[in-house]
């Protein structure tokens, strides 16, 4: 057994106005956070000026809230700042930093990012990294004008419908089926009540996601995920019409043999073919020749290194699973462009059974 992350780091990411720092200040403000560290472009964003306590120095970007969080404001790189965050002492009566939530307003695309936080001196810190972006149920639809929209939620683990109490904003059941058809590997958030729709976004799991970073990959899913079997995956009949206009979501079958050196060099042609159109990318299998399962993740064109998947696996029956989703394609482009490739893609029309 691989020991537990010591860091969870969550990014929060979503469309300007979508209700992010709504989200985070309710999270914020509900509960004893002294173990958390929040890190935004502003301090003064997180709507708490109230409860915030200056530091000792007016230069000092690090404020302390009255419920033992820190924030920080983000300056210059992202990787400096988190590590000058978590080397920074700490009062004696307050816990060693577990968590870091990572609110960045001007975010497009979160491949980049997520790269950047492979830095190898991340690494013995062993983060888990968790994705949660916000979708505005007064305008579900936006991703259609939006590519950077569809990318952040096609990343995302989490994906939490906001502003629903508002007149104008969709049903949650409208707006959960925009989600999942964009991205049906996420846990969409749909609840009605902004305290509980704040702790399932940004709360902790119910046992730990595995560590990440560690091993110089993306995040697994949230805990179903982690274990293969997605709820929103196992199962799941969708009407046609539910399904994004401008995404597509496929299953892939890989031939029988196929080596992990033939695999990877799909995963390159593919990525190369698709650029910027490939939003999400995850595999589970065992190549001809390997002793146990890998899992290959990748969001954009940025891809993990592989790691060691053999409970996945056997919580799939053994069967592989490669799941692409990717906006702006159509159906034959990839066997059209790719004839001989190692792996059939189809179209999951109806995106039931995509882990099952």
């Amino acid at each position: 057994m691989s020991a537990p992350p010591a860091l969870e780091i969550i990014l929060l990411c979503g469309a300007l106005g979508s209700g992010k720092t709504t989200l985070l200040t309710r999270f914020l403000s509900s509960r004893d956070l002294r173990d958390t560290a929040v890190i935004v472009n502003e301090a003064g964003e997180i709507g708490l000026d109230a409860a915030i306590v200056q530091a000792a120095s007016p230069q000092d970007p690090v404020l302390l809230l009255d419920n033992g969080c820190v924030c920080c404001s983000l300056r210059g790189s992202l990787v400096q700042t988190l590590l000058d965050l978590l080397h920074r002492p700490r009062p004696t009566d307050l816990p060693a930093l577990s968590r870091v939530v990572i609110e960045t307003s001007g975010l497009s695309r979160p491949g980049p990012l997520l790269a950047s936080l492979r830095d190898r001196e991340l690494l013995p810190l062993r983060p888990a990294l968790r994705v949660v972006c916000t979708l505005d149920a007064t305008r579900p639809d936006s991703g259609d004008l939006e590519s950077d929209h569809l990318a952040q939620w096609a990343a995302a683990h989490r994906i939490v419908i906001t502003r629903s109490d508002l007149p104008c904003a969709v049903p949650l059941t409208a707006a959960r089926d925009v989600a999942l058809g964009i991205n049906p590997l996420a846990t969409v958030i749909a609840l009605a009540d902004p305290e509980q729709r704040a702790q399932q976004a940004l709360g902790a799991d119910p046992a730990p996601p595995s560590s990440a970073l560690a091993s110089a990959s993306l995040p697994s899913q949230d805990n179903a995920m982690a274990t293969g079997v997605h709820p929103a995956a196992r199962g799941l009949l969708s009407e046609p019409g539910s399904a994004h206009p401008r995404v597509q979501v496929m299953q892939g079958e890989p031939a029988a043999g196929l080596s992990w050196d033939a695999f990877a060099a799909w995963v390159d042609d593919l990525s190369g073919l698709l650029g910027d159109r490939l939003l999400r990318f995850k595999a589970v299998l065992r190549p001809e020749g390997c002793t146990e399962a890998l899992m290959l993740q990748g969001v954009g064109a940025t891809f993990s290194a592989p790691t060691r998947a053999g409970a996945v696996f056997a919580q799939l029956g053994e069967r592989p699973s490669i799941i692409v989703i990717a906006r702006d394609v159509d159906g034959d482009e990839v066997t059209l462009e790719l004839p001989d490739a190692p792996v059939t893609l189809r179209v999951v029309r109806s995106r039931r059974a995509l882990f099952a």
